[in-house]
């Protein structure tokens, strides 16, 4: 039960993937539109795009 226990908390604590850790780069429309259509999250922070680092792959291939 206490692993269990363990588990269920463990997984209760795994992010919503919310964090973006990469900077993809300065803002611009196009480069949002590509990120749009490609189904790609982002952030925008200070006129710097990020993006999550597991779409990383992703966005180098569609977007670059």
């Amino acid at each position: 039960m206490l692993i269990l226990s363990i588990l269920f908390l463990q997984a209760c604590g795994v992010s919503d993937e919310k964090d973006y850790e990469v900077s993809w780069g300065d803002y611009s429309d196009s480069a949002v539109e590509r990120l749009e259509e490609n189904n790609i999250d982002y952030e925008v922070r200070n006129q710097v795009i990020f993006i999550k680092e597991k779409d990383l792959n992703k966005a180098q291939d569609c977007c670059s």
